[in-house]
């Protein structure tokens, strides 16, 4: 008989949580979870509690051992490119799906007022890219030297035209000011995005930024092992789980913070070919099956009072709101309460899977009408997982407006389902589990058939 133990700790700004998990057979199970506030003068502290608690809890005296961290907050990033709308569509989610944030997209030729614009962003990664291989090499070459001759002192990720690649190299390796990174390009051929190089680098540089933060070493030196941030080591779970044919299905993972919310998709086809009969066509870029977007304005406390204004209740949701962000420990006390914060979590669930979602917008020709579609299509998704904190208390609805004009590709009638244990970001980090393993447990106990579940 086979038998495993693995922690796993997520450290994040408000709680850090953290789970025993044993596997019997290829059989995974949750032995016992634990939960601290996160410290901010020192982020380790929590963490090497749950962990030497938990190592108590283990039958045997080696289990695998993995943390993670979101408390440094994500690396602002800037993207350069050639066409802006697909530069700023790539940089996103190669940073999203990394533990990035992307701050602001420069199209074409850099200029001086865009240098001191990217100077007063003070990124933590330039990403550099344009020209597919073989493709123009004139932007990406005097975009180089734009910022050779600036102020700005920044992590270079260049992904662009390989053809430019070493040209690139020698002007941006001769400045002190640039700690560079040389990738495969990101956009190689027109309808064919690569990210996985550029987001595995940005994982690397958000590892050694996060090291930065107070007491983060002293967790790694105690644990033995060096943090993943969070946001990576979700998605790539997802990626993980999302590969057996037997749990083929399309469905979103909403996490729901007190300042942010997150939603990664999981969609086989999110591109449509039809709409009412009419065809539908892309804008370009193909759409990847998995993505992630952070909205920085929905969050159940810091960001309530935003919520409020798409809502149409008077009788007391906005004191609340004021109560919660001032308060953001309280958690709702009477029915009131929790009618309010139903109304706040159902209003940040349907608004993040609405802008997650992509747009048709109908086009006349002189060959009939047909449709533009941006964006994801997530009409097909069976089924919406809420996380964080409010998924154990919370009853949630999902009301979207699809458009007129634009028709906006929502889910058309998805089952709402809830990791109640808060287990996802546990889940996600833990090591010496086979990808079988994980899928099954997460497929069978945490998004289980039945309704509600």
């Amino acid at each position: 008989m086979s038998f495993s133990e693995h922690i796993g700790i997520d450290i994040g700004s408000t709680f850090t949580k953290g789970a025993l998990f044993t596997v019997h057979d290829d059989h995974l199970e949750l032995t016992e979870r634990l939960e601290y506030p996160t410290d901010r003068g020192d982020v380790s502290a929590a963490c090497v509690s749950i962990f030497h608690r938990l190592s108590e809890s283990a039958q045997g005296d080696s289990p695998e051992i993995a943390f993670s961290s979101s408390a440094h907050g994500g690396l602002n990033m800037v993207a350069i490119g050639i066409v802006p709308r697909y530069t700023e569509k790539l940089a996103r989610e190669a940073a999203l799906s990394a533990g990035a944030k992307l701050c602001g997209s420069f199209g074409y030729y850099l200029t001086e007022e865009d240098c001191r614009t990217i100077e007063n962003i003070n990124p933590d990664i330039i990403l550099l890219t344009g020209g597919t291989d073989g493709g123009n090499m004139e932007y990406v070459l005097k975009n180089a030297h734009m910022l050779s001759q600036s102020e700005i002192s920044s992590v270079v990720v260049y992904a662009g035209n390989r053809s430019a690649k070493s040209e690139v190299e020698k002007i941006l390796s001769s400045s002190e000011q640039f700690t560079l990174y040389m990738c495969e390009n990101i956009l190689p051929q027109i309808d064919e995005p690569s990210i996985k190089e550029v987001r595995s680098v940005i994982k690397e540089v958000f590892m050694n930024q996060i090291m930065k933060g107070k007491g983060l070493s002293r967790a790694r030196d105690i644990l033995g092992c060096e943090p993943i941030p969070t946001p990576g080591s979700l998605f790539s779970f997802i990626e993980r789980i999302s590969t057996f044919d037997e749990y083929e299905h399309d469905w979103a993972l909403v996490d729901i913070g007190g300042a942010t919310t997150d939603c990664y998709s999981v969609v086989k086809e999110p591109l449509r070919s039809l709409y009412d009969g009419v065809p539908v066509f892309g804008s370009g870029v193909k759409e990847l099956q998995i993505t992630r977007s952070v909205e920085g304005d929905i969050g159940l406390r810091l960001n309530s009072l935003n919520l409020c204004e798409l809502i149409d209740d008077d009788t007391g949701l906005k004191d609340y709101a004021e109560l919660v962000t001032e308060h953001i420990e309280h958690i709702p006390q009477n029915a009131e309460q929790h009618r309010f914060e139903n109304l706040l979590a159902s209003s940040a669930l349907s608004l993040a899977v609405k802008r997650h979602s992509g747009l048709l917008s109908p086009i006349y020709s002189v060959d009939g009408q047909f449709y533009r579609q941006l964006g994801k299509d997530l009409s097909t998704i069976e089924f919406l997982l809420v996380s964080g904190g409010v998924a154990r208390r919370a009853e949630m609805e999902v009301f979207f407006d699809t458009g007129k004009k634009q028709i906006r590709l929502v889910p058309d009638s998805p089952v709402i389902k809830f990791d109640k244990d808060y287990q996802l970001p546990l889940l996600s980090v833990i090591q010496g589990v086979s990808d079988k393993v994980l899928a099954e447990y997460f497929w069978n106990q945490i998004l289980s058939k039945e309704k509600g579940a």
